[in-house]
């Protein structure tokens, strides 16, 4: 049995961390061991440890400790502090899983592409990791079938509801300074991701069109006091793309409605709509011969929907054993975030 890879984690949290879903992760992992984690508030580490039944783990005093016992890491910090903490830990000889979006901005993550790149031996990658969810994996092979056919139209949402409450405290993600754009980069980062990967193949590259963004909740109570503070980026955001092939895709990115996430794909022989919440697998319908969708035609196929931590964990240990290549690179993330910019620059 290959030796287990020495993980660690940088930043857990206080309110809602997505150093959970690495924790979970870990915990299932045959390659992977959780031996250190470090937040810069101690025992913001601890209780999340404790909660999750793993109080065992080292606690570091400082991001010097934690990579003197680790092999990689996972960077789970606020978006503003990603490349500076993964550029130290490549140069201290460490494989990086860097959280999505990758930076604040395209120009701060350059220079973490740069610094991947003088270190071509180690792994650098950016956490997408949607594309493990086995409902896409699904639409993916179904898509490159040609099912579809030629593609029309994308249309995907991707949302959810704990912010929607007034009580949640004004956290990093609200403000532009640590976070960079909010439910726009948040969420948005995740479907062109998404977009790219699943229709990539046939429509080529996905080209960003327009944007409106909105802040619903102007203002919110300071996590630590009593102050009230402004949300200094958006709460629900919009856009449009087309694919080299002509393709149509809309988004809607939000933090304050229902918990939505579903796809809808048209295309010439058909369309297909995926919804994650519904319980209901993936519906399709062939498209008649007069060109109407009908009722009747409909077929819903049961996929199960098995998350994706888990997995682009897997696949990042994978290549750092050398077994496998993954296009989720530094590069890749960079040239995202430029999209990403360019949406939020010239949003209405």
């Amino acid at each position: 049995m290959d030796k287990l890879i020495r993980h660690g984690i940088i930043g857990l949290g206080k309110t809602v961390g997505i150093a959970a879903s690495h924790i979970d992760a870990l915990r299932k992992s045959h390659s992977l061991v959780l031996t250190a984690v470090y937040d810069k508030v101690p025992q913001n580490a601890r209780d999340m440890l404790r909660r999750m039944g793993m109080a065992g783990v080292t606690v570091c005093d400082s991001v010097e400790q934690l990579f003197a016992m680790v092999d990689s890491v996972s960077i789970c910090t606020p978006n503003d502090q990603h490349v500076e903490l993964a550029v130290e830990a490549l140069r201290q000889g460490l494989h990086v899983l860097v959280e999505k979006p990758l930076a604040d901005s395209a120009q701060a993550a350059l220079a973490l592409e740069k610094e991947a790149g003088a270190h071509p031996d180690q792994v650098c990658m950016v956490c997408f990791n949607y594309r493990e969810y086995s409902v896409y994996n699904f639409l993916k092979e179904y898509f490159d079938g040609g099912a579809l056919g030629k593609i029309y139209f994308y249309r995907q949402q991707l949302g959810g509801n704990r912010i929607a409450q007034f009580s949640v405290k004004r956290e990093w993600r609200m403000d532009r300074a640590q976070s960079g754009s909010g439910a726009l980069a948040d969420f948005g980062c995740h479907m062109l991701d998404l977009a790219g990967w699943l229709t990539g193949g046939s429509c080529g590259e996905v080209h960003p069109l327009a944007a409106a963004c909105s802040t619903v909740i102007s203002e919110r109570q300071a996590v630590d006091g009593d102050a009230w503070l402004p949300v200094t980026n958006d709460d629900c955001a919009v856009f449009m793309a087309r694919s080299d092939s002509g393709a149509l895709y809309t988004f809607t990115a939000s933090r304050v409605g229902v918990w939505d996430h579903s796809i809808e794909i048209v295309g010439e022989k058909g369309m297909l709509r995926a919804d994650l919440d519904a319980g209901n697998g993936v519906q399709v319908w062939l498209r008649e011969a007069g060109g109407a969708y009908l009722p009747e035609n409909r077929t819903v196929l049961e996929v199960p929907n098995e998350k994706g931590h888990a997995g682009i964990l897997n696949a990042f240990a994978a290549c750092i054993r050398k077994e496998r290549s993954d296009p989720r690179t530094v590069a890749y993330g960079r040239k995202l975030q430029e999209t990403i910019d360019w949406l939020d620059k010239n949003a209405l």
